[in-house]
């Protein structure tokens, strides 16, 4: 559909920039001797044009259609299948965007689309009814995790899929209130980790340390044989980081991270009860209130690693192969650690719900991060960040209650909402690179992108080419097509800048007011500045790349095609008098610009053989 879509719109940007003389592709071939005028009244009556948009718009409207009312009107929660299949409708008709910034004067083509809609839905019943159940439907006051990013989603697509009827045609939407949940489950995260604080500082002789500042004091004394990692921990020159799969790319620029309350799925052990009941204890909530609290309050899990610079490896790379790296000022103050993985540490021992009673069955809050230095320091000297069996701390007097083998990882905990807004460096590992929307997503956040191309060896920082970008608006594509305006005006005596009209990067360029000699412009990708654009003269408006050839082979090659048979070689002396008849030059140069400010190349055009 949006390759007939493609060509649709190139048809009715043809019609509406007037070509005397001049075949259209795709339409019809009594267009060739109409004046603008009459083209412009075919625009919205020729059948060829009515009957191409009535078959996507069709389907659009049926894809529509199939979509549960609630979900339109807001009063239910979309799936994913649902926020798919609009955004994918959206994009085809993104177009009509194009067509309304480049050629506001021309309200034809919107006129044209909004008829055939109009012509589809007065006598569609289903579309009236449907229109109707959405009316009727209330709107909630409260969301659950993840519910009004996602409507809101819905109602952005729906807006964009509307755009082309007239308002008595559209689904109304009634107001969706913003409950800015965000904005209070941050606050109770806070209030969380400042909770646990307090309890937390009880059991700190159970470090073998009458206090936090004793045992840093027994740090700063030992720091020599401790090593680098002492500074390290207490500076915080740490990544605080978290591991997606690549998947989520498509799902967490629209709602963020998520724990598995949430989702329902988990890489590790999905066991919401137990999960439940520690998370609970190691926070002195009471099992029956914490399990009530809002899921998105709930943590979501990551680790400490070194930085990208630090020749030190990461050792996590677990759970997923894109890393995210979040700016620590905006997760700090809710931010709580355990030693390993809080969930399988002791488990199997003492049971999912407990009351703490050494300082390691506790989530840790960040601000006594410190004790993890002794654990670290036997690895990282080794420049492997994981933790170390207590047996090999290099602290007289440390204690833990749980010992391990060595080999666990910094987990951290993160309460309340985490999106990608809190999200300062992004890491993609060998050549799996960002693209498309996920890629504009983080460059709108100027997020840093890296590459880890050996396995957690070296980062190398990364730059996207423009082939890897996904769609840009449509105002920044406008912006290029201007300046590629002005360089093909510059380029080509007689031509005026002003009245080149380019659409995505494609159009025509008329060097006299006679439209004695004509151009066709193509842009490989219109939303990169650097790519190559392309000026070709025209005979007709079918085109090969630098060839053209007349109406008549035209005519005699799609009938041969359709009988199956050779197509017929082009006559050159044919195409040469076809030429001298319209005044058009029989060599005229390609103009090739390696993009917009770049230099123009002339090309020797050929004549089909």
């Amino acid at each position: 559909m949006r390759i007939q879509l493609f060509y649709l719109f190139s048809g009715l940007l043809w019609l509406a920039s007037c070509q005397p003389n001049l075949s259209i592709q795709r339409g019809p071939a009594s267009t060739a001797s109409k004046s603008c005028a009459g083209l412009l009244e075919e625009l919205v009556t020729e059948v060829y044009y009515h009957d191409e948009a009535a078959k996507d718009l069709k389907e659009i409207l049926a894809q529509l259609k199939a979509i549960d009312a609630e979900v339109l009107a807001g009063s239910k929660n979309p799936s994913w299948k649902d926020v798919d299949a609009l955004e994918k409708l959206s994009k085809d008709v993104y177009h009509i965007k194009y067509q309304k910034y480049e050629f506001p004067e021309d309200a034809n083509i919107e006129r044209f689309y909004a008829r055939v809609l109009a012509e589809l839905q007065v006598g569609d019943e289903q579309w009236k009814a449907l229109i109707k159940t959405v009316d009727e439907y209330d709107v909630p006051k409260e969301f659950a995790p993840t519910e009004y990013e996602m409507r809101s989603i819905i109602r952005r697509y729906l807006n964009v899929l509307q755009e082309p009827l007239p308002n008595s045609l559209r689904i109304g939407k009634k107001k969706l209130k913003n409950p800015h949940r965000n904005e209070k489950l941050i606050l109770d995260g806070i209030a969380i980790t400042k909770g646990i604080n307090p309890k937390f500082d009880d059991l700190i002789k159970t470090t073998g340390f009458d206090t936090y500042d004793d045992f840093l004091k027994a740090v700063a004394k030992q720091k020599e044989e401790l090593g680098d990692i002492v500074d390290l921990m207490l500076k915080e020159e740490v990544s605080i980081s978290m591991n997606r799969p690549e998947n989520a790319r498509w799902w967490v620029p629209k709602v963020g991270f998520q724990n598995q309350f949430v989702t329902g799925s988990s890489k590790g052990a999905l066991d919401p009860n137990s999960r439940n009941a520690y998370e609970a204890s190691r926070t002195w909530i009471d099992p029956k209130v914490y399990k009530e609290l809002d899921n998105d309050l709930k943590p979501k899990y990551g680790y400490v690693a070194p930085k990208l610079d630090s020749p030190i490896q990461n050792g996590n790379a677990n759970y997923g192969g894109d890393r995210y790296i979040f700016d620590l000022e905006k997760v700090r103050k809710r931010m709580t650690w355990t030693h390993g993985d809080s969930r399988a540490r002791f488990g199997s021992s003492k049971g999912y719900q407990f009351t703490p009673e050494g300082w390691d069955e506790t989530f840790i809050p960040w601000d006594r991060r410190g004790l993890a230095i002794p654990f670290l320091s036997p690895n990282t000297k080794n420049n492997s960040f994981r933790l170390a069996s207590g047996s090999q701390s290099k602290l007289p007097g440390f204690k833990i209650n749980h010992n391990s083998s060595g080999g666990d990882y910094m987990e951290l905990q993160f309460w309340g909402p985490l999106t990608l807004d809190d999200v300062s460096t992004f890491v993609f590992k060998g050549q799996n690179a960002p693209e498309g929307e996920f890629l504009e997503a983080l460059l709108e956040r100027k997020i840093k992108i890296f590459q880890d191309a050996s396995n957690g060896k070296e980062y190398l920082p990364w730059t996207p080419t423009k082939e890897v970008r996904g769609p840009a608006s449509v105002e920044e594509v406008g912006a290029l097509d201007q300046k590629r305006a002005a360089q093909i005006a510059a380029a080509l005596p007689g031509a005026d800048a002003s009245k080149i009209r380019l659409t995505n990067g494609v159009g025509r360029v008329d060097t006299s007011a006679e439209f004695k000699q004509s151009y066709f412009v193509m842009t490989e990708n219109p939303a990169d500045p650097n790519s190559k654009f392309t000026v070709i003269p025209m005979a007709t408006s079918r085109y090969d790349k630098y060839n053209y050839n007349t109406d008549e082979w035209w005519d005699k090659s799609q009938a041969a095609e359709a009988r199956g048979e050779k197509i017929p070689r082009e006559d050159t002396a044919v195409v040469e008098r076809f030429l001298r008849q319209h005044n058009l030059s029989t060599n005229p140069d390609v103009l090739e610009f390696s993009g917009v400010d770049g230099p123009a190349k002339k090309i020797p055009a050929q004549l089909l053989p």
